[in-house]
């Protein structure tokens, strides 16, 4: 255990070396709004690999991962991991997609308002930002409950002064400066992470009695179900961090996006079964875990006996784990403001100026102290909706028209074809004889379809998908008030088929909303023009 002094010492010192490198190293002064938002085309696989690595962690790793260890045993921590993976595994497929078919844009929004318009875009921006200023505020409680019980100090102060910082140097530089600290911050944590983990191992003496008798090594029923809810859940949150999106722009080509995630997904994976695995080593050491306290807070049983330095590291890992998911969470909320509220027409100092206003009440909330993993589900919960509204937009027989490819030769004489599903209908192609090399293709809209989905079809469905999760919570507890409460996981994941049942009602609701509408529009059009 160290001294509170020597705790707040160690804390600002790490917040200034972050800012001094976010605001010395980047001239934030002279960037366009893109350069602010995007970085778009400027980082190798290299620098991508680190960065999405440390946009899909923060300081929650060292709550949620232990604990979950702790709880469901070893089952539970392989879940979580997988769950962790494979969002960046669905982006080396959907990255490359989404850069092709709007190579201009920002964030996954944009895609959304490019393909079903300007209402459902907002209503998908809405979810967004409910969604990262969830993990926001998860990110800074995680914090302000390290302080305040592991170190003995008050919260306010510290979650302040991080917020502050980040704020004011991702206010000035933007998404280059928050990439350029999270290289830093990357490796540091990586770094600390061995070291922390290395002491860890060295230092418990493991009870072979207690391995048997923990049931930490046999499947349970929640361990088992965590394996669909956790990674369902994570997948489509981890859709709408608009941080890995502003990434996924800012990737010289497809190429060093697809490596860079590769490296991340690998990072990733060995990391957190590290630090997840603490949780269970606890367990076997005995010491923990006796009651819910003790087990929110497995890892720091581990640090805590140890000496002075270690404590130390433990506190330069946290600080630097917080701030590089609060400068990805500040900088893609940001881009969210921008581009979906202000539909990208305000100037770029208005888009720094969002970054301090937005973190204003996000503080407060934060110092209310709630409980870090529901919050996280929650969050993940309506993101599966938003996830279902994203994956149907790549399905072009949904579209409302059938799609023309239209190429343009040398000599500027068209050549049209359909797309491979209409290839044998007669469009009246034309070719010049002499010349059939193709310079450019670009599609267009052809023949109108019966059935499609639009914008108000993909509302409804998500309003569907809400009602879902209060319609199985009704059925599950045959209580209706219970129902409406299940709209906020108020038990987490702890009552067997209660999260699964609602993490399979929001996507599945969703998806009957949407065909639904699409179905009866499709009947009343159809009926419309009979008349």
């Amino acid at each position: 255990m160290i001294s509170n002094s020597l705790s707040n010492v160690v804390i600002y010192l790490t917040l200034a070396f972050f800012l001094i490198i976010g605001i010395v190293l980047v001239k934030g002064g002279k960037m366009s709004k893109d350069q602010f938002l995007t970085a778009r085309s400027s980082q190798s696989w290299k620098a991508l690999g680190i960065n999405f690595y440390v946009a899909g962690i923060g300081s929650w790793i060292l709550f949620t991962l232990p604990t979950t260890a702790a709880y469901y045993g070893i089952y539970g921590l392989i879940a979580y991991v997988i769950a962790c993976v494979v969002p960046l595994i669905v982006l080396i497929f959907i990255g490359p997609a989404i850069r092709k078919k709007c190579p201009n844009g920002v964030t996954i929004t944009e895609f959304i308002k490019e393909r079903y318009g300007r209402l459902c875009h907002a209503f998908v921006g809405i979810m967004v930002v409910f969604y990262m200023s969830i993990t926001y505020i998860s990110e800074l409680t995680a914090l302000g409950s390290t302080m305040t019980a592991t170190y003995g100090l008050n919260s306010i102060i510290p979650i302040c002064m991080t917020a502050l910082v980040t704020t004011v140097y991702t206010a000035y530089g933007g998404l280059p400066t928050s990439m350029l600290t999270d290289k830093i911050q990357g490796w540091a944590i990586i770094l600390l992470i061995v070291i922390v983990s290395a002491s860890i191992f060295n230092y418990v003496n493991i009870d072979s009695n207690t391995i048997e008798s923990s049931g930490l090594l046999q499947p349970t029923r929640i361990a088992i179900e965590s394996f669909y809810v956790l990674t369902v859940a994570i997948t489509g949150a981890n859709l709408f961090h608009q941080g890995y999106w502003q990434r996924v722009y800012s990737s010289k080509s497809n190429k060093d996006l697809i490596i860079g995630l590769l490296v991340a997904s690998v990072l990733i994976l060995i990391t957190f079964s590290i630090l997840g695995f603490s949780g269970i080593i606890a367990i076997w050491g005995n010491l923990c875990c006796s009651n819910e306290a003790e087990y929110n807070n497995v890892f720091f049983s581990l640090t805590l006996p140890q000496k002075g330095w270690i404590n130390v590291i433990v506190l330069i890992l946290v600080v630097s784990l917080v701030c590089s998911c609060t400068d990805t969470l500040q900088i893609g909320l940001t881009a969210t403001i921008v581009n979906d509220v202000f539909d990208n027409k305000i100037h770029v100092n208005y888009a720094r100026l969002c970054v301090v206003i937005l973190t204003i009440p996000i503080v407060f909330l934060a110092s209310k102290n709630a409980d870090i993993m529901r919050l996280f589900l929650i969050a993940d919960l309506y993101s599966t909706i938003v996830a279902v509204v994203v994956m149907i937009a790549f399905i072009d027989r949904f579209k409302k028209y059938k799609t023309i490819t239209q190429s343009k030769d040398s000599k500027q004489e068209l050549s049209l074809k359909k797309d491979k599903s209409d290839s044998k209908e007669d469009i009246g192609i034309v070719i010049d004889s002499k010349n059939e090399n193709i310079n450019k293709t670009y599609a267009i809209n052809g023949e109108e379809r019966k059935f499609y989905i639009n914008g108000y079809d993909c509302v409804i469905g998500m309003v569907v998908g809400i009602i879902s999760i209060a319609i199985f919570g009704w059925i599950f507890h045959k209580d209706f008030y219970e129902g409406l409460a299940l709209l906020l996981l108020p038990s987490g994941m702890s009552v067997e088929g209660e999260s699964l049942g609602a993490f399979l009602a929001a996507p599945l609701g969703t998806l009957f909303g949407i065909f639904v509408s699409a179905g009866i529009r499709t009947l009343v059009n159809g009926s419309l023009r009979k008349d």
